[in-house]
């Protein structure tokens, strides 16, 4: 009679253990395709009393994961997901400034603008020809100027972005310490714990797609998370990472000074952080961007100096009845060698009336502008030079004024310039940052040289046999050295990824547009191979942790079977079980 006891509750074993195993079968089957679960495995253990075999059942469910695999996929994630972001990056730059061969590059319109110079040279009074060098040098200006604000703009995203994925590591953080305090209150009781962990390593991921991280987990399944560097991000309590984005971007705000750093307990992390989105992040605002801004910066304030020194050694016909700095000089004094020759001109070119500056040597703005107004008030008309805080206004006094002659020496190392031109008295392009930094988002072709193209300078001051000064009708002395200029060869420093360079200012340009096109391309070779090995890796992990769902059918069938035969056997047990009553009866 025991033995058939013993019988009936060890098939009784059979039937409750294939259920439960049954369940865990058929909850892989359900979730496949659910994003972060891996495959649960009942393992089945001999049932042992005493002794003696007492049925079956089930010892634990275990998730199969490959570790190794698994770290691999998020290091690749991570890696993944910088590329990725700078691959948007570089795709808007392309779209923003335009490719080398685009006909609205920057370096199109200043490979226009120096043509437009060239063809003033052949006919300087032509108004037609004097309205297509303002207008093309103006749309250089005014793409410079655009390139400039788009590069803010960009890294002014970034830096929101980079809040944005922070907020996102945080709420991840926070997700697995309450999956930790689960996991290992339900280890205590000895509930299962798989699809809780499942949970958790889903979190780590949505974190390494952020930022690149490590972990391990304690004996109690607790998980721990650091930073590569080695900086708790996790560890029994969260220790959230914290950045305020800037307002506002301009050139001169960088990091670390201007822009808050990315930190953990206190700490700035913002330089450890190797990949992930937010490296990408901090790459494009702090290096990337800031490199495009300094060639775009360079290259405006060439163009600004280089056509400037040249413009100022002429005048416009007629010319202009007013000169003002477009920037103060506020800086030492500088000396001056030669004779300044300064002349008030009629509209038709001839002086009306002339007289030479003696070199007065080393002298500030104001005391150039003391000289000049001692020339010009002998004149006995009403000009005049005045300075305010250190620009200087020459006023002809109804009659257009121009100044040649005379060598200035800024000291400090920079070239030596004519007065005119180191005072800013008739420059073409004007534009000041106090920085230094981010010349392209002001630059322009003067004001009154946009409304009255025939202020620019074509020709210069010059002498007739009988020594009277004039500015002739088709002289185009200063407009063939401007072409010249344009055409030939300025000296670029290393600036940026552009290596030193002596190129023309629309060669340069280009080689701003290419290097970055060859960034972008480069850009996207590695995310395409990232990416196809991102899928590889996540192919390999799907198969060694993830659900088979042939393979679970086919498990499913055998405990269906085992189940049937636990339940034949109870039947049989209980068939016995009728004979013995109805013998005892008999």
């Amino acid at each position: 009679m025991s033995s058939l006891t013993s019988s009936l509750y060890t098939a009784l074993t059979g039937l409750q253990t294939n259920q439960s195993a049954m369940r865990v079968v058929s909850n892989n089957v359900t979730n496949a395709n659910t994003p972060g679960y891996t495959r649960k495995i009942a393992e089945l253990q001999s049932r042992v009393i005493a002794g003696t075999g007492a049925g079956v059942q089930l010892g634990s469910v275990d998730r199969y994961v490959d570790q190794a695999l698994q770290v691999q996929l998020r290091n690749t994630t991570s890696d993944y997901n910088s590329l990725d972001v700078r691959q948007q990056f570089f795709q808007r730059m392309q779209d923003m400034f335009g490719s080398p061969d685009s006909n609205s590059s920057l370096a199109a319109m200043l490979s226009d603008y120096s043509t437009s110079v060239t063809a003033l040279t052949t006919n300087p009074e032509s108004v037609s020809l004097r309205l297509d060098v303002v207008t093309n040098a103006q749309r250089a200006a005014q793409n410079l100027n655009d390139m400039s604000a788009s590069t803010q703009q960009l890294r002014q995203e970034a830096d929101a972005q980079i809040s944005a994925s922070i907020d996102i590591v945080n709420g991840q953080l926070q997700t697995i310490d309450k999956l930790n305090e689960q996991i290992v209150a339900a280890k205590l009781r000895g509930i299962e714990t798989g699809d809780l962990e499942d949970q958790r390593d889903l979190a780590v991921s949505k974190i390494s797609e952020q930022m690149d991280v490590s972990t391990y987990t304690r004996d109690n399944g607790e998980m721990v998370i650091f930073t590569k560097a080695g900086r708790t991000l996790l560890d029994g309590n969260p220790s959230l990472i914290s950045h305020t984005p800037a307002a506002s971007l301009q050139a001169a705000v960088t990091y670390p000074g201007g822009i808050d750093g990315i930190t953990v307990n206190g700490k700035d992390i913002t330089s450890e952080i190797g990949s992930g989105k937010i490296a990408a992040l901090v790459q494009l605002r702090d290096t990337t961007l800031p490199n495009m801004t300094a060639e775009i910066n360079q290259l405006a304030t060439k163009l600004r100096d280089e056509v400037n020194k040249i413009h100022n050694q002429g005048t416009g016909l007629p010319a202009a009845k007013t000169l003002t700095s477009s920037r103060p000089q506020t800086g030492t004094a500088a000396s001056l060698t030669g004779t300044v020759t300064v002349t008030l001109l009629n509209p038709d070119g001839t002086a009306a009336f002339s007289g030479a500056m003696p070199a007065p040597g080393t002298l500030d703005s104001a005391g150039f502008a003391a000289a000049l107004n001692t020339v010009l008030a002998g004149f006995g008309v009403g000009a005049s030079a005045t300075e305010s805080g250190g620009a200087v206004t020459l006023n002809g006094g109804g009659y257009g004024i121009a100044i040649t002659g005379g060598t200035v020496d800024p000291g400090g190392g920079q070239p030596t310039t004519n007065l005119s031109d180191y005072l800013h008295l008739n420059d073409f392009f004007v534009g000041t940052d106090p920085t230094g930094a981010d010349l392209a988002a002001v630059i322009k072709v003067r004001d009154d040289i946009q409304a009255d193209p025939s202020l620019m300078s074509r020709g210069a001051l010059q002498q007739d046999a009988a020594l009277n000064w004039y500015v002739g009708a088709g002289d185009s002395s200063v407009v063939t050295a401007l072409a010249a200029k344009l055409t030939t060869g300025t000296t670029f420093a290393a600036t940026g990824n552009l290596a030193a360079a002596t190129t023309s200012f629309s060669d340069y340009a280009n080689n701003i547009l290419s290097q970055n096109a060859s960034a972008a391309a480069q850009v996207d070779n590695d995310h395409s191979f990232t990416e196809s090995l991102k899928s590889e890796i996540e192919s390999r992990f799907g198969s060694e942790s993830g659900v088979n769902t042939d393979e679970e059918l086919s498990n499913m069938i055998v405990l269906q079977n085992a189940y049937a035969a636990s339940g034949r056997i109870m039947t049989t047990v209980s068939q016995m079980f009728d004979v013995l009553l109805s013998l005892g009866q008999g």
